[in-house]
This record gives structure tokens, C-alpha cells and sequence, in this order.
């Protein structure tokens, strides 16, 4: 999307996928970047799975989305905007085990999550 104004969450919050509101989200195995703006305004969302295949997340991507848990499973913190997560303050970031300080002090990461728990 060229501006969230392209985004067709901004005035419909609700994902749907072959007719099924979708809160849970899981981005697919084969996916390397998610691009700016994809879930911009998605409010409906609970918790987004993000694999270990994902090496970049583009500005404003998850701006004004809720979801309260967000599961990364890459080793090494993917790259972000300063504004992927800017609205994701009180979220829980889950990660790989041994990756906890990767993330704390990647750009943005730590800042932008409540707390960061590694997975087992």
C-alpha cells in the first residue's frame, strides 16, 4: 500500500478470510517481508504468529492494530520501522529460546513491547 489511506483496514477493522473473521493471525512459512501498512488499523486481531522466515517488517505495519501477543519465531529480530509496532506498547512479544537479548536490544524491538518472553 502507498499510505494507509490504501489500506482497506482503515475504515473496515476486521480481517476476514473465505468468509471467517480471522483473530489469530498466522503469516505463512514462505513469507520474507511483510510490507508497510499490510494490517494498519486492524483492531480485531489477538495475537500474530510472524515465522522464522520473515527478515523485514515495513513502517506502520501492525500502527493502531491490538493484538495483545505477537510470536516471532526468527533467530535474529527482524528489520523494523520506527513505527511497525507503535501502537503495540502493552502486547507480549514472544521469542526463540536464546534470542531474548537479540531482541531487547535490536532497533525498536524492545521498546515497542511490553515484556519479551522466550519460547520453549
Amino acid at each position: 500500500f502507498i499510505d494507509g489511506s490504501a489500506n482497506p483496514f482503515r475504515h473496515g477493522v476486521k480481517l476476514y478470510l473465505n468468509g471467517n473473521e480471522v483473530t489469530d493471525l498466522v503469516i505463512p512459512d514462505d513469507v520474507v517481508e511483510i510490507k508497510k501498512y499490510v494490517f494498519y488499523n486492524c483492531k480485531t486481531l489477538t495475537s500474530i504468529t510472524i515465522p522464522n522466515s520473515v527478515t523485514s517488517i515495513g513502517e506502520y505495519t501492525f500502527l493502531n492494530c491490538y493484538a495483545s501477543y505477537f510470536y516471532c519465531y526468527a533467530m535474529s529480530p527482524p528489520k523494523i520501522n520506527e513505527y511497525t509496532f507503535d501502537s503495540n506498547r502493552k502486547a507480549t512479544l514472544y521469542v526463540p529460546k536464546g534470542c531474548l537479548l537479540s531482541y531487547w536490544e535490536a532497533y525498536k524491538w524492545g521498546e515497542s513491547f511490553n515484556q519479551i518472553i522466550e519460547m520453549e
